[in-house]
């Protein structure tokens, strides 16, 4: 029984070097603990290396120049009244529809205005554009009720379609 510990006891120590060099041993070819034992600074110092090594190579923070900006973001900030603007007043967008174009140029022009250099827009394909102009669905027989009901986006507009009543 005590060989076979001393021997499990090599086979982990092996697990550990053989998951770092990237390969998991097989039982039978365990080298012996002095291979080990010489093997192990290496790989300590290897390990602390590939700790350390990205430590130094980091840049130095500009604090004030985080400080400016953290200062304009906070103090000057438009991001509500683009919002507002986008949101309340051009209002809900499908890609390709009439309210899309107008909130495109209204950014376009936004970002001109704010100093841009180079705004403008670049032509894509994309298919036909889709617009909601007016939903009703009511339920007109046995008695008249609204209902509540919304198009899917670029749903193909139907005619009015009334039932008749089945007998």
């Amino acid at each position: 029984m005590g060989e076979i510990a001393a021997n499990y006891a090599n086979y982990t120590n092996v697990c550990v070097i053989g998951v770092i060099r990237g390969y998991v041993p097989v039982l039978n070819s365990v080298p012996n603990r002095e291979v080990l034992v010489h093997r192990m600074p290496l790989v300590i110092f290897l390990a602390v290396l590939l700790v350390a090594a990205p430590a130094g190579a980091q840049e130095k923070i500009d604090t004030a120049m985080v400080m400016k900006i953290r200062a304009e973001g906070l103090e000057h900030s438009r991001v509500m009244e683009v919002f507002d603007h986008l949101v309340n007043v051009i209002g809900p967008r499908l890609t390709a529809s009439p309210a899309y174009r107008t909130a495109v140029n209204w950014s376009r022009d936004r970002l001109v205005n704010m100093g841009l250099d180079n705004v403008h827009l670049e032509p894509w394909e994309f298919g036909r554009g889709w617009q909601l102009e007016k939903l009703t669905v009511e339920m007109i027989e046995p008695r008249y009720q609204p209902m509540i009901g919304y198009a899917k986006g670029w749903s193909p507009s139907t005619r009015a379609i009334r039932w008749r009543r089945l007998r």
